[in-house]
Formats: C-alpha cells, structure tokens, sequence
C-alpha cells in the first residue's frame, strides 16, 4: 500500500515534533521544514500528498506561503494550524485555498481525520482531473474520429455518386449495345424458359414485339418438328452448367410460321439468385441452304466422277484394244513372211519327197530284186533324200507351231482383269514374231 507523505511547517520546534510523531504514529512520512521558504525547496523533492502550516512564521507567514504554492502546477492541499481564535484569518485562509483550519490546542484525532479528509479530497481531486484529462482525450479523439468519418461519408457519397454516375453511363452503354447488337439476344429464366428480355434483332428475326415476347417462353420459338434435336441442345447446356457455354444451330419458327435456323452462343450465369441463361443467335438460314446445296452439288458430282471414271477406263480398254489389234496388223505381215518361209521348205520338200518317190517307182519297175544291180547303195541315197526332207518339214512344222504359240501369248494380253504373267515368256514370244526386223 502506497505511504502517504506529509510535510509540517512550524517555526517551533515542539509544534513540529509533536505533529511529526503524531503523523508517522498513524502511518505517514512525514517531513518538517521551520520556514516557507525551507518548506518551498522541500515540496519539490518530497512532493507532499498535504501540508500542515502556522499561520504566524518568520520572513513568509502561512497566507503568503500558500500563495505561492498556488502559483505552482498540482498545489498539495494546505491545512492551517495557528493558536490565534481570529476568524477573519480562517477566513482568509480559506478563501486562499486551504483545506482545512485547526486552532491550536487541538486533538491528535482531529489531527488525523483532517489530513486524512485532505488526502482523499486530494485524490479525488486528482483522479478527477485524470478523469477530465482522459475524457478530453476521448473527447478529442471523438472529435477527430467524428471528423474523419465525416470526411469518409463525404468521399463515400462521393464514390458512390460517381459510381451511380458510372453505372449509369455502363447500363446506357450495355442498354445501346444490346439493342444495337447485329446478333439476337435472349434472356431466358432456364427454370421455366420465359423470356425475361430481347433486343431489337430478336424483334426484328422472330417478328413478335419486346412485350410479346417477353410474356413468351422460348420454347415457343422452336420448331416443332425439331424439339429432339432442341432437347439435346438443352441436355448439354444443363450439364455444362453456370459459367459455360454451349454453340449449335437451333431452328426457330417466326410470328408468320417461317422456319429460320439460328446458330446460337448460350451461356448460364446466376442472377439475383437464380439461374439465367443468356442466347445470342445469327440467322444462318440461307448459309445453311447454301451449304445443302453444295453439298448436294458435291454429291452429284461425285456420282457424275465415278460414271465419267467408269467410262474413262472402258474408253482406255477398247483404245487399248485398238492399239493392239493395230499392233497385230502390222505383225500380221512380219507373221506371214515367218511361216512363209517354213511352208516354203515345206512345198519344196514335198516335190522332193514326190520325185523320190517317183525314183523309186522307177527304180523297183526297172529293177526287181535279184538282178544284180547295185540297187541298194541306190536305195540308199534315195532314203536318204527322204529322211533329211522329212526333217526339215518338221523343223518347218515346228518353226510355224512357234510363231503361232506366241501369236496367241501376245494376243492374250487384252484381257482386261489383272492377273500374274512371265514376263520371260513374253520377251521371247515378243522377239520370235520381230525376229526377222532384227
């Protein structure tokens, strides 16, 4: 527990030893001076919670001295104690500041209770001025709170001017942009379909007004007789979910029952919670006629490829042909001179072989056996004859059998299916039909 301190101011000696037990007896520190003046340089190192003073003292009296601890920041409080029953210096003393006023005689108890009564008004006194102190403090800090928020509104209405300025100004931009977009664009609830908002384009593609089609649900734009193929288009959008998109082509059917086919961008976002799909489509009905028909040209072309291919190779065959049998004629010459030549040797072997055997005729008519001739060395000769033109009838049989063998290999050549050929037998059969140009 904090000790109070407690400072005496007498110019008597006992007056200032009697307080001074008395005090330290009840637990203060005490500390005595014998003048004003002694007392002003020991407040400042001893800093007393409450002075005792006499009125009448030497050089600076009690009123003087608490004049001058008046002028002094925080004064300890002040209690006057003086053997004079004047009231008018009680008064005074008083009026200057003083806590409290003792006469001498007094009682220890009353001693007591008067310091004790000083110090708790001094206390007080001070926790009330850190009261003020820290309530100022606050009080400034709510000041310069109170003025920051007021310069923070200031520049949030502000902000928030500009930034309603700004939205705006992006909701014209948006609001331009959407009516003015070359695409149609359609805002669709995707739980019911209902069509929450179209642009101009829509308008114009679909030929129902903005009011109409917003009371419409999309799905009465489909063509009828294509919803499977829409449903699909649904599937996969559903299963993509918010924050992708899905393209195709969906066909529409307009206010006048024309059928268009529009090839859409969809996308599914959340907006004030719930999920909305966003369409923006293209017409591309006649980009998609234009593509049947090309496609139907390209077909009949292909079937016109494949007819004039076929008749191609039917032409390359019979001119293939042609070629050949223009080949053949020309070797049909070289042919003949080839099997002239053994026929040749042939007749000329048979008038042999003929006037051999007339020889023999002859020969046995004018010579029977047994007359002594030399008949047979005759004979002889004659078979001789004989058999060396019978061998080269035979060769000339076989020099034709040849040319005719491959005559037949060349010309079996014109077959039109592709099949396996010795390449050996037909050089040979080749050079035995040229053999007489080499």
């Amino acid at each position: 527990m904090t000790q109070h301190r407690v400072l005496v101011v007498d110019d008597e000696e006992a007056a200032r030893y009697s307080i001074g037990k008395a005090l330290e007896a009840a637990g203060y520190a005490v500390e005595v001076a014998s003048t004003a003046g002694e007392a002003l340089k020991i407040q400042e190192s001893f800093n007393p919670d409450v002075i005792l003073t006499d009125i009448s003292m030497p050089e600076m009296n009690g009123i003087q001295f608490i004049q001058q601890l008046r002028a002094r920041p925080l004064p300890p409080p002040v209690i006057v104690v003086t053997a004079s029953h004047t009231y008018d210096i009680a008064v005074q003393s008083l009026r200057q500041g003083a806590a409290d006023y003792l006469t001498k005689p007094f009682d220890l108890e009353q001693l007591r209770n008067s310091v004790r009564r000083a110090i708790e008004r001094r206390q007080l006194k001070l926790e009330n001025l850190e009261y003020q102190r820290e309530l100022e403090e606050k009080n400034r800090r709510l000041q310069e709170a109170e003025e920051m928020l007021r310069k923070h509104a200031l520049e949030l209405e502000e902000r928030v001017q500009l930034g309603t300025q700004a939205l705006l100004e992006t909701e014209l931009r948006y609001r331009e942009l959407f009516n003015l977009a070359n695409d149609a664009i359609f805002t669709v609830d995707a739980a019911t379909g209902q069509i929450l908002e179209a642009n101009l384009q829509a308008e114009k593609l679909t030929g129902y007004s903005g009011e109409e089609l917003s009371n419409m649900k999309v799905q009465e734009l489909y063509s009828k007789q294509e919803l499977e193929r829409v449903a699909k288009f649904e599937s996969e959008l559903a299963k993509a979910g918010c924050g992708c998109g899905v393209t195709g082509d969906i066909p529409f059917r307009t206010r006048d029952g024309q059928r268009i086919v529009l090839n859409v961008s969809c996308s599914m976002i959340e907006m004030n919670a719930r999920q909305v799909i966003n369409l923006m489509g293209r017409d591309v009905t006649a980009i998609r006629e234009v593509e049947a028909e090309l496609a139907r040209y390209t077909q009949e072309l292909e079937q016109k490829f494949e007819e004039k291919k076929k008749q191609l190779l039917q032409s390359q065959s019979q001119l293939v042909q042609a070629e050949k049998m223009a080949a053949l004629g020309s070797l049909v010459a070289g042919v003949a001179h080839e099997i002239n030549n053994p026929l040749g040797s042939i007749n000329a072997n048979n008038d042999i072989l003929a006037l051999a055997f007339r020889k023999v005729q002859d020969f046995v008519r004018l010579h029977p056996p047994g007359d002594g001739t030399d008949a047979e060395q005759e004979l002889d000769e004659i078979r001789s004859i004989g058999k060396e033109a019978l061998q080269t009838n035979r060769m000339a049989c076989d020099r034709i059998l040849k040319i005719v063998r491959s005559l037949r290999n060349f010309a079996r050549l014109d077959e039109a299916e592709r099949k396996k050929a010795d390449i050996h037998e037909g050089i040979e059969s080749t050079i035995t039909l040229v053999a007489h140009e080499i």
